[in-house]
């Protein structure tokens, strides 16, 4: 008797690494606009004339052009949406009922995930209606175009509610054809007709609109917000609604109704402070005005932070990265040290700007205002490292320090930061000496470097230069780099063969990880399943763990990536190579014998390799396609088993998923 079974497995290989673009952008710039949300639904209409307006070319779409568009086929004078700088869905001149978004919500799943990535503003006003005799609304859909094109790798969106739910009265209801441009929820409104509105975050494409121009049309909000996505940012309320519709609390402590949101890069919020930065030093690094900026920023908020934005930078200084991925995601209370490097050409002898929070989804928390402090130039030290001394509690610190005064120096006295708490930080030697080194010259030097118990980073030194006749020229404050490993050293490791381990739906998964022993004091170690924390570990100052061991309970089935993530006591962080692990429900035949088993896959370099457990004299055929939903098995290996484990391997270049099935003949 023949049995037939199969085993089905999913492998998805990823092609691309950080943020999701849309097709660049063509360079003759163009808007997309859904004629049923406009009035008139020509070029003549309001939002039209303000994109012509700004250099923007403008297509009118109607419901079929649309919906053509959404099809993949889009009419002749047209173009896919991801090749619009913005999409726009206007308003129709105050229009009751949802009607006008039909064509926008019947293919809301091609263009939403398209606009997901760019500048999103969404109102709940007929600023079309009012731009006859309001100036403000006028200034409205500029800005707010504006803004929706400011991203110019990525298709934004400009959308009105008009009057859609101006007459539901306080019945909170969903916005259907806006449910998919956030990956983080929904958009729920009530109605409101309202008159004060506020101000309660910025950006620099919005810079013309104030809490006047929005205010008093008699009528100034038609749609007010109850609910809306966590990456989504409260840019105006209405401060006189009724009060059980007063559901958000702006930075500056007043409370409304939101009317308008956004979403995009460069966006503050206004005045809440959910950031505290301390150990702040500013450190030369060359005579072309080049500073290294090291500081520790504190959560202090409610939210969680992952991203920090340096904005609104004085002209003639220049900050690198201004966008900050932070090591790890902060929760209110927990902190992390930085660096940033700042050019500053214009010589000031301070500056201020705005450090922004983000939270995962990149949704502005908040922003605060920090100041710098520029000394003159002397010593610039580059190409640091600091590597563990294995059972010493020390580091070897190797810098290349450049000469950047006029004197040449002969020596250089590494002393402990005088404003930093005692016996923190040694050097031995603490006096390095030098050729000399003339002006501009510079020279590698090794010296081991100790840390005293409960002294928290950065680590800060001062570098006094003194030339041949020990006459001191300059001194130079500094700070200490955060530890890194030696080369091919590794600090954190899954056990072997952990990574490509298959597993049942419902077995406890034991995770061990291994802790080199050159790292000193380890403070703290996550281990992460993508975003999730699986567990974490504190360990004592005294502590010297090898290894940690967590065990995994519930895990539904699925395709999990694991890394593990350890703080040491200086604040340095390492990381494991990532372990990818398979989670599949057990299956089994009718009469009770199990399939065959899988084991130790993976997919390197687009590679796909696993393991199959073979029984004497059955025959195995490994099969693939490339879709599920109209699947086109080909047989790519037939094996017959011998009691012995098979490795098989197949290729998959240039394939974003590729299925696997494996069909038994017994």
């Amino acid at each position: 008797m023949k049995k037939l079974y199969f085993l089905l497995l999913a492998i998805i290989v990823f092609m691309f690494s950080g943020w999701v673009q849309a097709t660049p952008h063509p360079t003759d710039k163009r808007v997309l606009i859904l004629s049923t949300t406009i009035s008139p639904a020509t070029t003549a209409s309001w939002e039209a004339q303000t994109a012509i307006g700004l250099g923007f070319t403008v297509n009118i779409a109607t419901p079929s052009d649309w919906a053509a568009i959404g099809a993949g086929t889009p009419p002749p004078g047209f173009f896919t949406f991801d090749r619009y700088w913005a999409l726009i869905l206007g308003d129709p001149t105050c229009v009751s009922g949802t009607n006008s978004l039909i064509a926008a919500d019947a293919n809301k799943a091609v263009w939403s995930p398209i606009v997901r990535n760019g500048n999103i503003i969404i109102n709940g006003e007929d600023f079309s209606f009012h731009a006859g005799s309001q100036i403000g609304a006028r200034t409205f859909m500029t800005n707010a175009i504006r803004f929706a094109v400011d991203c110019p790798t990525n298709t934004g969106l400009y959308a009105s509610l008009s009057c859609y739910y101006s007459g539901i009265g306080s019945t909170l209801t969903p916005v259907p054809a806006l449910s998919l441009v956030s990956l983080a929820g929904g958009f729920s409104v009530v109605g409101g007709n309202d008159e004060k509105a506020h101000l309660t975050a910025t950006h620099p494409a919005l810079s013309g609109l104030t809490d006047a121009n929005l205010s008093n049309y008699s009528q100034s909000s038609h749609n007010l917000f109850g609910v809306w996505p966590s990456d989504f940012t409260v840019l105006a309320m209405m401060l006189d609604a009724n009060p059980a519709d007063m559901v958000y609390t702006a930075g500056d402590g007043t409370k409304g109704a939101p009317y308008i949101l956004a979403k995009g890069k460069g966006l503050v919020s206004i005045g809440s402070a959910c950031l505290s930065i301390k150990q702040q030093t500013v450190d030369c690094l060359s005579t072309n005005m080049t500073y290294q900026w090291q500081f520790c920023v504190t959560n202090t908020g409610a939210d969680p932070i992952q991203y920090l934005s340096l904005l609104n930078v004085p002209p003639g200084l220049g900050v690198t990265p201004d966008l900050i991925t932070l090591p790890s995601i902060l929760t209110t209370g927990q902190g992390t040290c930085l660096s940033v490097i700042v050019t500053n050409t214009t010589g000031a002898k301070s500056a201020c700007l705005t450090i922004g929070a983000h939270t995962t989804n990149f949704f502005k928390c908040c922003s605060i205002t920090n100041c710098l402090d520029f000394a003159p130039c002397c010593l610039a030290f580059s190409d640091e490292k600091l590597v563990p001394v294995a059972g010493t509690g020390c580091y070897n610190y190797t810098f290349s320090v450049r000469n950047v005064s006029a004197t040449p120096i002969k020596y250089i006295f590494l002393i402990q930061d005088p404003a930093g708490p005692p016996t923190c930080v040694t050097f031995t030697p603490d006096i390095v000496v030098l050729p000399p080194l003339l002006p501009g010259v510079s020279a590698v030097r090794t010296v081991k470097v100790c840390f005293g118990a409960g002294c928290p980073a950065p680590h800060g030194f001062l570098a006094g230069a003194a030339d041949t006749n020990l006459v001191n020229c300059c001194s130079t404050h500094h700070v200490l780099p955060l530890p890194s490993t030696g080369t091919g050293t590794s600090v954190l490791s899954f056990a072997a063969g952990f990574d490509g381990s298959l597993y049942n739906v419902g077995t406890d998964i034991p995770i061990e990880v291994d802790m080199d022993p050159k790292i000193v004091q380890p403070r703290h170690l996550t281990i992460l399943a993508g975003d999730t924390a699986i567990q974490d570990f504190e360990f004592g100052p005294t502590t010297d763990p090898s290894g940690a061991t967590a065990v995994w309970k519930g895990v539904p089935e699925g395709i999990y990536t694991l890394m593990a993530q350890e703080t040491d006591t200086l604040g340095g962080v390492w990381y494991s190579e990532p372990a990818t692990i398979y989670v599949v429900k057990e299956q089994a035949h009718s009469d009770g014998s199990s399939v065959p088993r899988l084991s130790a896959l993976k997919c390197v370099d687009h590679l796909f390799t696993f393991c199959l457990e073979t029984q004497s004299g059955v025959v195995y055929h490994i099969e693939t396609t490339g879709s599920l939903s109209s699947p086109a098995w080909k047989e790519q290996q037939t094996i017959i088993g011998d009691n012995s484990t098979v490795t098989v391997t197949n290729s998959l270049p240039n394939v974003e998923s590729r299925f696997y099935r494996l069909r038994v003949d017994q």
